[in-house]
C-alpha cells in the first residue's frame, strides 16, 4: 500500500533520526507541494506529520507562524 497523508499509523522515521530541514522554494498559497533542502531520515512508507514556521534573521521561530501538516515524502528533497 502506498504512503498516504491520512494514514492512521505513521512512522516517526525510516530508522534514523529525521534531520530538521528548510524549504528550498517558496510555498505558494493553496500549493500542495513543499520542496525541502534534505529529507534524510524522513519516513517514505507512511504519511508524515510535520510543522512549518517562519524564522527571524537569528534563526528564532516567529510567534504565530506555525502551521501543522500531514503529508507524504516523495523524494529526498
Amino acid at each position: 500500500m502506498a504512503a498516504n497523508a491520512a494514514d492512521y499509523f505513521k512512522k516517526a522515521s525510516n530508522g534514523v533520526r529525521p534531520v530538521p530541514t528548510t524549504l528550498s522554494a517558496i510555498h505558494s498559497t493553496g500549493g500542495t507541494t513543499l520542496t525541502c533542502v534534505a529529507l534524510t531520515g524522513w519516513a517514505t512508507t507512511t504519511g508524515v506529520s510535520f510543522c512549518v514556521y517562519t524564522t527571524d534573521t537569528n534563526g528564532n521561530k516567529v510567534a504565530g507562524t506555525q502551521t501543522d501538516w500531514s503529508g507524504v515524502v516523495s523524494g529526498s528533497t
